[in-house]
């Protein structure tokens, strides 16, 4: 079920759960990172619950790149179909095409002004949806000025 790694308040929190623990690699940082590009909501607008028995997921061990390959993939595909079922419900909303509307953070908008956040459209309804294995990825371009100093190796440090 989506709601097993995604929840969305009507409160307009967002909780990502994942059954993975951080050892020190940094995988609190990437799944967050994941989440927040699909859901197209700012990291800081999500809380991270891992490892929790009694929340989470059971995605077995946490280990080498495991974390990113089972719980990464989980989070990313249950982040981008929390999207859709939102943008669905917006678009059902505003009576136009699901593809016409534009999502950032955390709302979302029409051509001609209209805009619902996630808040609002999550109000008295479940995300309580069975997960599908493939979703419809979010992919933002990558800017060429903030990978610029790393492909010209004119980084410094402070």
């Amino acid at each position: 079920m989506l709601d097993s790694w995604i929840g969305v308040g009507a409160d307009g929190s967002i909780t990502v759960f994942t059954g993975k623990a951080e050892l020190g690699q940094g995988v609190k940082t990437a799944l967050l990172q994941i989440a927040s590009e699909q859901l197209a909501v700012d990291m800081k607008a999500i809380e991270l619950v891992t490892a929790d028995t009694a929340l989470t997921p059971n995605e077995g061990y946490t280990a080498g790149s495991n974390s990113m390959k089972d719980s990464g993939t989980a989070i990313m595909n249950a982040a981008a179909q929390v999207r859709e079922l939102l943008v669905g419900m917006a678009a059902t909303r505003f009576n136009v095409r699901a593809d016409s509307l534009v999502v950032e953070d955390g709302t979302i908008r029409a051509a001609d002004g209209r805009n619902v956040a996630y808040a609002e459209l999550v109000a008295g309804q479940s995300l309580h949806v069975t997960a599908q294995p493939q979703s419809r990825l979010r992919r933002r371009p990558a800017s060429p000025r903030s990978n610029s100093c790393f492909r010209m190796n004119t980084h410094q440090r402070p």
